[in-house]
């Protein structure tokens, strides 16, 4: 952002600062990390501390971070195969013979990229939903689909959804 206008917006009140900076001529924003910014009524420093903290633990998940007094204790011996080993769509399409052309995986089944062939499958630790089309995927309840069509949230997990087929390890 050029600095006089960086400058200028110091003294604009928050709904003027969401649209200059995260908005785009769409009227949303192209970035998933701002959308919790363009639904806030306020902005104050508890929110900045609570954003922080929520960013934190999603990038802590994703991936994968533990900190040190976690880790103590754990032997390695311990640890299964299958739950250090990184799944992927592709792998439990076949492994799970769900038939789709594209499948998709995320431990916790909250959140994924777009799917661009289908039939096509959300996969989590536990199972998958196949949609054969994407009309189906983007008519389900649960789902929501980003304005720039590159994110697939599911709030609530795969598991809540309607056709979710759980596998059993």
């Amino acid at each position: 952002m050029e600095m006089w206008v960086n400058t200028r917006a110091s003294n604009w009140d928050l709904e003027k600062k969401k649209k200059e900076y995260f908005v785009s001529k769409d009227g949303t924003s192209p970035f998933p990390l701002t959308q919790s910014v363009l639904r806030a009524g306020e902005w104050s420093i508890g929110h900045l501390i609570d954003r922080q903290a929520q960013l934190i633990a999603k990038l802590k998940e994703v991936w994968k971070l533990e900190s040190k007094t976690e880790l103590e204790g754990i032997d390695a011996a311990d640890v299964n195969d299958s739950d250090t080993a990184r799944q992927t769509g592709r792998e439990l399409n076949e492994k799970w013979g769900i038939g789709a052309q594209h499948a998709l995986y995320r431990k916790d089944g909250t959140w994924y990229h777009r799917l661009e062939r289908f039939p096509g499958a959300l996969c989590d630790k536990n199972g998958y939903i196949l949609f054969k089309t994407l009309g189906d995927l983007e008519t389900c309840p649960g789902v929501s689909i980003g304005i720039e069509k590159n994110w697939t949230s599911v709030p609530a997990g795969i598991a809540a959804l309607p056709g979710y087929k759980r596998v059993e390890p």
